[in-house]
């Protein structure tokens, strides 16, 4: 019945010149994930019960459903997703779009559609400059409809509000008395698809960037964020990303908001090749400004620097704000790290939105290689977020410098997927040994400068 009057309505506001009898609705999603796999599930359901019941009324003529599959593959490659909609447009000649997952992908393809003049349903992105488009330019994106809430923040109010029916369900179908319900954000999916497309690659080590699971929320103060964190064990990026580097062999440092009793930290869980999380470290210098609001949401980390002496190489993991201190580099290093990693997400000031810091940001990472004559690996997020009307562009240009300082893989300022390289750590130690920054050291002047 809902399916039914959500058809209606969609037909209610424009009606194309449709092929003889026939309506030709195209079903767009990531075919090889379970958000495309459902929602074409679902598509066929609908459409046998309407053409079942004799097609759908069109102003006072009986019209059957024609269902078109398209696999955006969004989740992986936007510049995919925008090819897809432009094909079932032209060369499928479908007269009705409905569908789109991940938000950075529907915004291109909103864009795609809207320049045909083509009917678009959306199903699951929900980034407030979708709707925000239409507000702001109607005629142009008139043809935009949302299923259910329209923006990201009524999105999320809307799941918090129905996990307690959820919880009841499972208490009474699954006889679970204490039954845990997780809210995993759309970014993670698409991080799970990089991480096994990079381990394709031989990648054996593999970085996300900060705070993967969805928006960098730290733009505002909101306490609602406190109900994402979770203690390490039981937060789902953490289990999830951890049975998949088991399943792929490889080491991921996850990023995720951790709870530790009434303490929250902004943390990073060691996920070796086995599966087994091997400890946390939590994020030891914290920011507080415009744009990076840490301090309201993140306690100082009480690790203490680390490093981990993993499957493939002895690794240290700073967070982000800690990239821009020389100590903590060095920190790892004197604990043997052979490889630096820093997930991260730094982008445009609140102050000045033409500020680009990209290469400071860069350039002081490759500081910290030259150095400790050590690689360093940066990951940053990338596009424009909107956290409840605050907005932030994140800058890209994630890097692998390598032990000389020198950027041997980059990305730009829009760029996704993986970046990977092979490393001699032999070479690399010897090279380190060579130029005596260790030997050299005189620790017994330093104790002022650590004050």
């Amino acid at each position: 019945m809902l399916r039914s009057f959500l058809l209606a309505a969609a037909l209610a506001a424009t009606v194309p010149a449709f092929a003889q009898g026939t309506i030709k609705i195209a079903i767009l999603g990531p075919m090889a994930f379970v958000q495309g796999e459902n929602h074409w599930a679902g598509a066929e359901m609908a459409r046998d019960e309407i053409n079942k019941a004799g097609g759908i009324s069109v102003g006072g003529k009986k019209m059957m459903i024609e269902l078109i599959r398209a696999d955006t593959n969004e989740i992986q490659s936007v510049p995919d997703a925008t090819n897809a909609v432009e094909r079932v447009i032209t060369r499928d000649k479908a007269d009705y779009l409905i569908g789109g997952f991940r938000s950075e992908a529907v915004l291109a393809m909103q864009e795609v559609a809207m320049d045909h003049k083509k009917l678009f349903l959306g199903a699951g992105a929900a980034h407030s400059k979708l709707g925000l488009n239409v507000e702001q330019n109607y005629e142009r994106y008139k043809y935009w409809f949302r299923v259910t809430p329209v923006k990201d923040v009524d999105l999320v109010r809307t799941l918090f509000a129905v996990l307690g029916a959820i919880s009841q369900q499972i208490r009474t179908d699954l006889k679970k008395e204490q039954p845990k319900v997780a809210i995993l954000a759309e970014k993670a999916v698409w991080t799970e698809a990089l991480v096994a497309a990079a381990a394709k690659r031989k990648a054996e080590i593999i970085l996300p960037s900060e705070l993967f699971q969805g928006i960098y929320f730290c733009t505002r103060q909101d306490p609602r964020w406190f109900d994402t964190a979770y203690p390490a064990a039981e937060h789902p990026c953490v289990t999830a990303l951890a049975k998949l580097a088991g399943k792929l062999g490889v080491v991921i440092p996850i990023s995720f908001f951790e709870r530790d009793a009434h303490t929250y930290y902004n943390s990073v869980a060691i996920a070796d090749a086995s599966g087994e999380i091997m400890g946390v470290y939590r994020k030891s210098h914290i920011p507080d400004g415009p744009g990076y609001q840490e301090k309201y949401y993140f306690t100082p980390g009480d690790t203490g620097f680390k490093a981990w002496k993993t499957r493939f190489a002895t690794i240290g993991v700073g967070i982000c704000w800690d990239q821009w201190f020389p100590e903590a580099a060095r920190a790892m290093m004197l604990q043997g790290a052979e490889l630096l990693f820093y997930p991260t997400a730094i982008g445009s000031e609140p102050y000045d939105t033409a500020l680009d810091t990209h290469a400071m940001w860069q350039r002081a990472m490759q500081g910290h290689a030259v150095s400790n004559a050590v690689p360093v690996i940066a990951s940053n997020r990338i596009g424009l977020e909107s956290n409840d009307g605050v907005e932030q562009r994140y800058y890209g240009h994630s890097f692998v410098a390598d032990h000389t300082g020198a950027l041997v893989e980059s990305f730009g300022a829009t760029d996704e997927g993986a970046l990977v390289n092979t490393f001699d750590l032999d070479l690399v130690a010897r090279y380190r040994a060579d130029w005596g920054f260790f030997r050299d050291r005189r620790t017994d002047l330093y104790a002022q400068a650590l004050k």
